[in-house]
């Protein structure tokens, strides 16, 4: 959950008088809270525009969670700017040495310092005990409808203005004609909002400079009449923002990417280019049909979308950076299978998200803040530092969503994230030689010196083809390595002589997947490692105060899996052995399930140690844990997730279906190495209802009125033959799927010949 920290203010932005009397009903703001809203009142915008639109019988007010966040990190990167400058001015001036200071953002205007945005992999979480940070905006008598405008505010250099249109609580996912005119007014919104970026607005410097950089620009040039958005103007901008980013929520989602092929009457109307909109995030959207079809509008408008994004995605379309996020098995209303699509730069799921790791319901996914804060770093990082503006290098903005959304293991800047090519090693650390395939390593608190685990290669040994290595604790990023040893007998410490240590090694770490709780993994390929010539494999343990374990596991290949053919659909409800015990001291198992094809399959895998599992004494070792690989899908991996501690078990079922026969999926398991497991796997037949009721559930309350009708039909029949009325339960049982299916079909295709027209048009 997401707090905020001074009080929201959704300020509404004037529209000419035509597109009001055209839509009465929706409206467009801006969010501000405490006394950044007053820029935002006096119609002064600076910031980088996000227009967030909210889905089936959303409310514009659902932007405060992701813009609250944003506006919070943007008061860090201040403060972290300006600590570094006044760093930098200390360095440069010894005698001013404390007499700088850095700005207290915690003085009298409104006490704008943040928290750091941190919650459990290092982070802070927005609701933590600073009660010097929760500061109340400067309003009038504590209205907060009507703040100080008088009083004097400066936003940080680099923030988002987030705006959000109100559709009224329309549903949208029952009503297909609504869409048609939500896009035509997001499209009207988009050109609205980048008309209250124009030269006299003020956007860009903050100091109130011109261009140039001799500082010698008016900083109040203009005085400003007007309404929200026609305000007070404060200097000029270098650059102008010509892009909006758009955040969709369930059909919101589907209506942004309907923008594009949109063709409107007029200037307010007409066509948005993707160099307008250039980045779509969608949360929850169902993308590759519409969860249930109740008229045949809603059909048309999700062919239309879809078929126009189908012809011109490597096209009109390829520049535009298409994000969709689902909630996982949690939401009911729209599953995975309707969010993941082939047409998405990146498909994942709130449960595939680094550090977020978990399913969210429909709603939940707006206000999850760990999903949350993923998507607003990934917004700052894709922002160009030059212009202060959405960067035009489409590349860096796949890459800086796939970072923060699917591969991130440490680092919460995408900056930050390279791995070095080589590691320094350091002279005077301590080497372990690991010679043993499996081999538990647990490293003591409070150790002051660094520690290089080291394992030779074994060129030519069939034992040692495939190397597995789990950190757990481990922070340090460049953590795994890989040297050509050599002696060195002139260490400091004794016993380091006549040992095998590398004076540099080659960066392996970037191999790292990132799993759930405190932990890593690295697979490695040892004689692809050999064939380029290294000898060693090395795991970097830095000096710390926290307990850390380091899991080495070798095997030959195939030495870690197993091949299952999943029985038939009756057999399957049968428990079936895959794995009586899993190899001694093994960190993981994989098996690959034959037969797991269909969207309502659903089977359960129970995971049970054969013994009593002791930990060793401080342990740090978690319980097992499950990855599901679909080798056909953009996000290949999904975490499974079940609770306890002496038999898990998990839950099996395909939210993506096969795009090919040739391949199968698979599940891998992590392992403690302390124990042994028996892998047992049958089908769940609560799962396989569920996933019926979920994949056709829409399509009963059709069967169900052609029923109704055809015995109806039955009735009359009977009455006008033989003068008495059949009952209703007799009617019924007469009908047979030969008389159903045919009269569906043949009514199907007269109604999409037929030309329908909505409410809208009658009105």
């Amino acid at each position: 959950m997401t707090y905020m920290f001074q009080r929201p203010h959704y300020i509404e932005i004037e529209l000419p008088s035509d597109i009001k009397t055209r839509f009465p009903q929706y409206g467009l703001y801006v969010y501000g809270e405490g006394v950044y809203s007053i820029q935002l009142y006096k119609g002064v915008f600076k910031g980088i525009p996000v227009l967030f639109i909210p889905g089936n019988g959303g409310s514009h007010k659902q932007v405060r969670s992701l813009a609250s966040v944003a506006y919070r990190k943007s008061l860090d990167e201040k403060e972290e700017r300006e600590e570094k400058k006044s760093s930098d001015l200390k360095e440069k001036s010894p005698d001013l040495k404390g007499k700088e200071k850095s700005p207290d953002l915690k003085g009298e205007k409104g006490g704008e310092k943040s928290p750091d945005l941190k919650g459990k992999d290092g982070e802070k979480s927005p609701d933590s005990k600073g009660k010097g940070e929760r500061e109340e905006s400067p309003d009038s008598n504590g209205d907060e409808k009507s703040p100080d405008l008088n009083y004097d505010y400066e936003s940080p250099d680099l923030h988002f203005n987030f705006f959000s249109v109100d559709i009224n609580g329309e549903l949208g996912a029952l009503y297909g004609p609504v869409l048609e005119r939500q896009t035509e007014f997001v499209t009207i919104a988009i050109r609205r909002i980048l008309e209250l970026y124009d030269d006299d607005n003020g956007i860009g410097n903050t100091d109130g400079s011109g261009d140039g950089n001799d500082g010698s620009g008016d900083g109040n040039s203009g005085d400003g009449s007007g309404k929200n958005g026609i305000g007070n103007t404060v200097g000029k901008s270098k650059v102008k923002p010509e892009s909006v980013i758009l955040i969709g929520h369930s059909m919101g989602g589907m209506v942004g990417r309907a923008v594009y092929s949109h063709r409107g009457g007029g200037n307010n109307g007409s066509t948005i280019t993707p160099t307008m909109v250039p980045l779509i995030i969608t949360q929850a959207t169902p993308h590759t049909r519409p969860v249930i079809v109740l008229d045949q509008h809603l059909d048309d408008f999700y062919d239309k979308v879809n078929a126009y994004w189908i012809m011109e995605r490597d096209y009109e379309l390829r520049d535009v950076v298409l994000v969709t996020v689902g909630g996982g098995r949690n939401d009911i209303q729209v599953p995975t299978t309707r969010t993941n699509t082939h047409l998405a730069d990146i498909s994942t799921t709130t449960a595939d998200v680094p550090f977020c790791w978990l399913t969210a319901d429909h709603q939940a996914i707006v206000w999850c803040r760990q999903l949350v804060l993923a998507t607003v770093r990934g917004l700052f990082d894709v922002i160009d530092t030059n212009t202060n503006q959405l960067s035009t290098n489409r590349t860096k903005i796949v890459d800086v969503f796939k970072y923060h959304l699917a591969t991130r293991v440490s680092g919460k800047r995408y900056d930050h994230h390279r791995y070095p090519d080589t590691v320094p090693i350091e002279k005077d650390a301590r080497w372990a030689e690991i010679t043993r395939r499996q081999h538990t390593h647990t490293h003591a608190q409070h150790t002051h010196t660094r520690t290089y685990l080291h394992t030779a290669l074994h060129p030519g040994n069939s034992l040692y083809q495939h190397l597995t290595i789990v950190g757990i604790g481990l922070e340090t990023k460049n953590w795994v390595l890989a040297c050509i040893a050599n002696n060195n007998n002139n260490n400091n410490n004794n016993d380091n002589n006549d040992k095998r240590i590398c004076k540099s090694a080659v960066n392996l770490s970037h191999h790292t997947k990132k799993l759930p709780g405190k932990f890593k993994m690295l697979e490695l390929d040892m004689e692809q490692l050999e064939k380029d010539g290294y000898t060693h494999i090395l795991v970097n343990i830095p000096p710390t105060d926290d307990m850390v374990e380091v899991w080495i596991d070798i095997h030959s290949d195939g030495g870690r899996a197993r091949k299952v053919n999943l029985p038939a659909f009756i057999r399957s409800f049968t428990p079936m052995l895959v794995e009586d015990a899993t190899p001694l001291q093994a960190a993981t198992y994989n098996v690959t399930l034959n037969g797991l094809g269909d969207l309502w399959q659903s089977y359960q895998v129970t995971v049970k140690p054969r013994n009593k599992c002791v930990p060793a004494v401080n342990s740090v070792s978690p319980p097992p844990a499950a990855i599901l690989h679909l080798p056909w899908a953009i996000q290949s991996h999904s975490f499974l997730y079940s609770s306890g501690h002496t038999g898990l078990t998990y839950m099996i079922e395909l939210d993506v279906p096969p795009y090919t026969s040739h391949t199968t999926p698979s599940i891998k398991f992590i392992l403690n190495p302390q124990c042994t497991y028996t892998i047992i796997i049958q089908s769940s037949l609560i799962g396989v209802f569920r996933r019926i009721v979920l994949l056709y559930g829409p399509q009963v309350p059709t069967y169900i009125t052609v029923h109704l009708l055809l015995t109806l039909s039955k009735q009359l029949k009977s009455v006008g033959e033989s003068g008495a009325c059949m009952s209703f339960f007799h009617s019924l049982f007469t009908l047979t799927p030969l008389a159903v299916v045919p009269f569906v079909k043949i009514t199907n295709l007269i109604l999409r010949n037929m030309d329908i027209m909505d409410d809208f048009t009658i009105l």
